[in-house]
């Protein structure tokens, strides 16, 4: 949808390793038309959400660079948006090109 209004807003800390950021999103299309029960989703579909998300990051003492990773997220309410819950699990480790001082 070329006209779109979104909106996303996080609040988070970091203390001893551990980071953890809860984000609100927020997307408002600014036109289009509703998805009909005999048409497949088209780009000009009016699709409108919000969505809240918990991200947890904890980066592991040693081996250093290395961090597990987990978040979760919830479509809270849409229109033409499915509710639907999202879990996810990874390992992130950070590589680093150059000395730093």
């Amino acid at each position: 949808m070329p006209n779109v209004l979104d909106f996303t807003a996080t609040i988070g800390f970091i203390n001893r390793g551990l980071e953890t950021k809860l984000t609100y999103i927020q997307q408002s299309t600014l036109g289009g038309g509703d998805i009909r029960r005999q048409d497949m989703p088209f780009v000009s579909n009016m699709m409108n959400y919000s969505k809240a998300e918990l991200l947890m990051m904890y980066y592991l003492p040693k081996p250093k660079y290395l961090a597990l990773r987990g978040s979760y997220s919830y479509t809270l309410a849409g229109r033409n948006v499915g509710q639907s819950s999202t879990f996810l699990a990874g390992i992130l480790y950070t590589f680093h090109f150059s000395k730093s001082n």
